[in-house]
């Protein structure tokens, strides 16, 4: 089910944006992998922001695999 015309990513997005304000979240943050250009593409077009991995906050759970970092403010 993945690809353009198909909105589920954005519907996932949404959904995951939604439950993150309703619950008092100030940002979100992620990691992805270099390989995922679409997805790093995706996370860009819907307001996300490039993040140093050095700039992540403690608490932050890295997975080993990820080489991307994405930040949004809400």
């Amino acid at each position: 089910h993945r690809g353009k015309g198909k909105g589920v990513s954005r519907a996932l997005l949404d959904a995951a944006i939604a439950h993150a304000r309703e619950n008092g979240f100030s940002e979100i943050l992620l990691g992805t992998v270099a390989v995922l250009e679409a997805a790093r593409a995706f996370y860009a077009r819907e307001g996300f922001t490039p993040v140093e991995p050095n700039a992540l906050p403690p608490h932050f759970p890295r997975m080993a695999v990820d080489t991307h970092f994405f930040r949004m403010a809400l």
